[in-house]
Order: C-alpha cells, then sequence, then structure tokens
C-alpha cells in the first residue's frame, strides 16, 4: 500500500495528486493515507510541482488546511538550500503570498539551530534588494539636466533611497540579532541534559528567540518583529548591565557564564543588537 500510494504521489499530474489527497482526507480511516502522499509530493517532486500543489489545494473544492500543511511539510523536510528558493515562488505566486510567510515560520520554529543559522545565510544572499544595482553594460552616462540656470541638476537615482536605506538597516539587524543568538547559545548544547538548569535555559531560550527573530527579519520587517527584536535585545543588554554593576549579580552572571562567547562579548553584541533593531523601529516605512 505503502509503494502504491509514494508511486501516484510522484508520478501523476498535480492536480490528480491533490484530487487523491482531497477524496482521502474525506474517506474515514485513510487520513493516514492523504498524509503520506502529501508528504511524498512536498518532500520529493520539483519545487515548481510543489508550488503548483500548494495553489491547487488553495481552492475552493479543497480543505485550506491542507495547503498549509503542504507548506509546512515542504519547509520543514527538503534539503536547506531548497527553502530560499520555495519561499520566492510561492512570493510569486498569485494569490499565495502568505503561504511565503507560513514557510518561514514553519523552518524557523521546527528545524534544528544549525540549519537556522544556514538559511539565515541563504537568505540574505539570495535578497535582492541586498545588492547594489549596476548600471547596464556599455551605457552611456545620461547628460545631467538642466534648469534655467547653469548648474546642474542632479536626477532622483543620484540619491539614495530611504527604502534602500532602510534595507540595509533591516540586514544589518538581521546579522547583529543572530550574532547575538549565536553568543548566547550554551556552549555544548547538543550535550545538555533534558533537565536543564535556570542557567542553561534561559542562555538557550535567549538564542533561539534571537535566531528565529533574525530570520523573521530577513524575510520581511513586520511591525511585530521589529518590536520583538528590540526588545529582547534590549533586555539581555540590560540584563548584562546589571550584572557588571554588581546589581542582581547573583541572578545574572551564572546564567551569562553559560554562553558560547564571553560575558563582555554577549554584552556588546546584545546592545548593538538593540540598537540596530530600536533604529528599525523608529525608522519610516517609506
Amino acid at each position: 500500500m505503502s509503494g502504491l500510494i509514494d508511486t501516484a504521489a510522484l508520478a501523476r499530474p498535480m492536480s490528480e495528486v491533490a484530487h487523491l489527497v482531497s477524496l482521502l482526507n474525506a474517506v474515514p480511516g485513510t487520513r493516514r493515507s492523504a498524509e503520506q502522499a502529501l508528504r511524498t509530493a512536498t518532500v520529493q517532486r520539483p519545487l515548481d510541482d510543489v508550488t503548483s500543489l500548494v495553489q491547487l489545494l488553495s481552492g475552493p473544492s479543497h480543505d485550506p488546511g491542507t495547503a498549509a500543511e503542504a507548506v509546512r511539510l515542504a519547509a520543514v523536510n527538503r534539503p536547506v538550500a531548497d527553502v530560499p528558493r520555495l519561499i520566492s515562488l510561492l512570493r510569486n505566486t498569485p494569490h499565495q503570498s502568505g503561504t511565503a510567510d507560513q514557510a518561514v515560520h514553519a523552518a524557523a520554529v521546527t528545524r534544528p539551530l544549525e540549519d537556522l543559522v544556514q538559511l539565515i545565510g541563504l537568505l540574505e544572499e539570495a535578497a535582492p534588494d541586498a545588492r547594489p544595482e549596476q548600471p547596464p553594460p556599455d551605457t552611456p552616462p545620461s547628460p545631467p539636466l538642466r534648469t534655467g540656470s547653469s548648474a546642474p541638476v542632479r536626477s532622483p537615482d543620484d540619491r539614495p533611497t530611504a527604502g534602500r536605506l532602510r534595507t540595509a538597516l533591516r540586514l544589518s539587524a538581521a546579522v547583529a540579532v543572530a550574532g547575538c543568538g549565536a553568543a548566547h547559545l550554551p556552549g555544548g548544547v547538543m550535550e545538555l541534559h533534558p533537565a536543564l538548569s535556570a542557567g542553561q535555559f534561559v542562555p538557550l531560550a535567549a538564542a533561539v528567540l534571537c535566531l528565529v527573530l533574525a530570520c523573521c527579519l530577513l524575510a520581511g520587517a513586520a511591525p511585530p518583529v521589529r518590536v520583538a527584536a528590540a526588545g529582547l535585545t534590549a533586555g539581555l543588554g540590560v540584563a548584562h548591565l546589571l550584572a557588571y554593576a554588581h546589581v542582581n549579580a547573583p541572578v545574572f552572571a551564572p546564567v551569562f557564564a553559560h554562553g558560547a562567547a564571553p560575558p563582555a562579548a554577549q554584552a556588546a553584541v546584545a546592545l548593538l543588537s538593540a540598537v540596530l533593531a530600536g533604529a528599525l523601529l523608529v525608522a519610516p516605512s517609506r
């Protein structure tokens, strides 16, 4: 039975796969087979087929939850290198831009930390607005515009736009927040005992939250993400300052001693992240 379902999910057209998943979901006792067919199609078929399947499952004749599950399966189980292109394809698919955010969320909260760090680097490299625009080759420069006076008038393209500056600030904040998470990640995190002490759990939770927020900042700077990034990094910076000032030092100093970086480096990167995230928070939208 398993081979029959996998073969159908891999060989049939995507329209038939979507119909097969819906039929299996509607028949009592075959929901597990529907999940298997959906997993096989989203993990093993090409990414173009996956986006087509998500678009088909979002139609009125299918359960909308099935489309969300297809996005989650692809974002969590496909190789890390496939995730940036999956997000890009979903953003460029008509009426499916929201599913790209679902893919980012699924990858951020489910994949291992090592995958998140690699995904952050891939998303940063793939960001189209992170690279400076280059003029077409062999194109002569346009003559400056002139008014009635003899002084040349600069065209609007000669000035950096607020959008480019905001993009650079967003990417810088994302990298700083990711560095803050890496600095606070407890050493030997893969060997931590399941019964974590407070001194291990607090830096681990802070590191995970920082890495998740860094992924979200790379995908887009929604207001809740900006507020959370600024608040978390500012809180970490204040806790470090209190430890250095010997205020509540017995509480904070043992916690920060477990981080991958020395406490002084943790404090520096947390304060830098707070400054960049705060600047992004107050920066104009346009």
